[in-house]
């Protein structure tokens, strides 16, 4: 009973956000509503860690596509929102699309291979596969080499996003104003 209250937590407050940001007026507040629709994206994460974790492993199969697209989204869609604060006006998908190419692939992949898979094979891959960690065999190869091309891309995600100057300048920038704020306070 504590774990599952523990896993809902993150729930509530993804979802919660996700509804304060996106009540704000839409069209003087863009990044407050983008970071309410990464919000929604941050729900689904954590929705399925919630059925992964807590062992409903049928319910997870429904939306373990969506994870994968959710949870290879998360920095494409930080660093659309940085930039958002920080250089662009608004969102491009001619733009700012190509962040979301990879993710889409990977995601298009799992939800063709469980659709082709169908239910009992796709709860047997993830039970045998994911959490036993049992050797895939024919079509589980296809779903696991996803798997770990998705694992690689987060890896890679990580490592980029985190390294990308225009975080690093908008850090600084956060830093500064709050020096200079705190100085016209103190005065």
């Amino acid at each position: 009973m504590l774990k599952e209250i523990l896993l809902l937590n993150p729930i509530y407050v993804t979802i919660f956000w996700a509804i304060v940001l996106n009540i704000t007026n839409r069209t003087n507040h863009l990044p407050k509503v983008f970071l309410g629709s990464f919000m929604i994206v941050a729900s689904v994460v954590y929705i399925s860690h919630f059925f992964y974790f807590t062992e409903r492993f049928v319910q997870y199969f429904y939306i373990d596509s969506f994870y994968t697209l959710a949870y290879l989204s998360v920095y494409p869609l930080y660093h659309i929102y940085v930039r958002l604060l920080t250089v662009d006006s608004k969102v491009s998908f001619r733009k700012q699309g190509i962040y979301l190419l990879a993710p889409v692939v990977i995601f298009l992949g799992t939800l063709v291979g469980y659709l082709i898979m169908g239910k009992q094979e796709g709860v047997n891959f993830i039970v045998s596969i994911l959490v036993k960690g049992n050797k895939p065999e024919g079509f589980q190869r296809y779903m696991y080499t996803l798997f770990v091309s998705g694992r690689i891309l987060f890896l890679l995600q990580t490592v980029i996003y985190l390294r990308v100057p225009l975080i690093t300048t908008f850090f600084k920038k956060i830093k500064s104003t709050k020096i200079i704020y705190s100085n016209s306070q103190a005065n």
